[in-house]
């Protein structure tokens, strides 16, 4: 079964993130507080590929509650045993440290290659990461929302196992997300490129979900195709081949001939 787009759930993220009011705050805030201790940590993974930290964060979070003994695949805790992952994804490893297995964990989903981190963008991504056995039960994902009005329960309680009537007790990346912007202002949706930790951003966007509820988000300046360089670099050459003829004919036009004033004479009184 082909994988959901990302134009195909934007729409569902956007008015999901408007909606959204958190529940819990104060395990939110521990475990977002112990997140935003460890930043060096994250940033040192982020700055490499060109991945926001805090988005490494919640998923390690997710993923053994910030423990830096468990791998961001799936928690293992593999690193400096010599040992592979045994859950999915299987086989990855070994690993002698943290940051190395993460590295791994990401390229494995590709997530180096991504530059516009939007709202919407760090959902999907995230549901990809863990995946979208969530969206085929036709709920929302425990992994993106619990903790929030938006998870409606149900659970994975092992690989592929589903369980109707069970409720996720883990704190969900994007409540989590939600609660770290409040306690750190400069983690902010944008550009991210390697070799920087912060987002180039350039406008704030205001979001309106169900029922009128509004959120806000920050918005980047989008991605400059070379389609756009090369179609911008055409208009400015024609324009300025256009104004060199002009000054030409301008300067090589016909001169009205100069005519001299008529002779005066004086005449002497007789």
């Amino acid at each position: 079964m082909a994988a959901p787009t990302f134009d195909q759930l934007r729409p569902r993220y956007t008015r999901f993130w408007a909606d959204m009011k958190v529940t819990g705050a104060s395990v939110l805030d521990a475990a977002g507080a112990k997140l935003i201790r460890s930043k060096a940590r994250y940033e040192k993974v982020g700055k490499q590929l060109g991945i926001p930290w805090w988005f490494i964060a919640i998923l390690h979070h997710r993923e053994s509650s910030g423990d830096f003994k468990g791998v961001l695949h799936n928690g293992e805790h593999i690193i400096g045993t010599g040992r592979k992952t045994r859950l999915e994804p299987p086989n990855r490893g070994p690993f002698t440290s943290w940051e190395e297995a993460a590295v791994d964990a990401l390229k494995l989903k590709g997530l180096q290659t991504i530059r516009e981190w939007s709202v919407e963008r760090v959902c999907y991504e995230a549901e990809r990461f863990n995946g979208f056995g969530y969206f085929w039960k036709g709920v929302p994902s425990a992994y993106l929302w619990s903790y929030s009005n938006i998870y409606l329960g149900g659970k994975y309680v092992a690989d592929g196992v589903w369980d109707g009537n069970a409720r996720d007790q883990q704190v969900g990346v994007m409540p989590l997300l939600k609660r770290m912007m409040a306690l750190d202002p400069s983690i902010k949706f944008g550009r991210f490129t390697p070799g920087s930790g912060s987002p180039e951003v350039v406008a704030t966007v205001v979001v309106v979900g169900t029922g009128g509820a509004v959120a806000t988000q920050q918005a980047t300046q989008p991605e400059t195709s070379w389609g756009t360089v090369v179609a911008i670099a055409f208009i400015t050459i024609a324009f300025a081949v256009v104004g060199v003829v002009l000054v030409r004919k301008w300067r090589g036009r016909e001169q009205p001939p100069v005519v001299a004033p008529p002779e005066t004479t004086t005449q002497e009184p007789l």
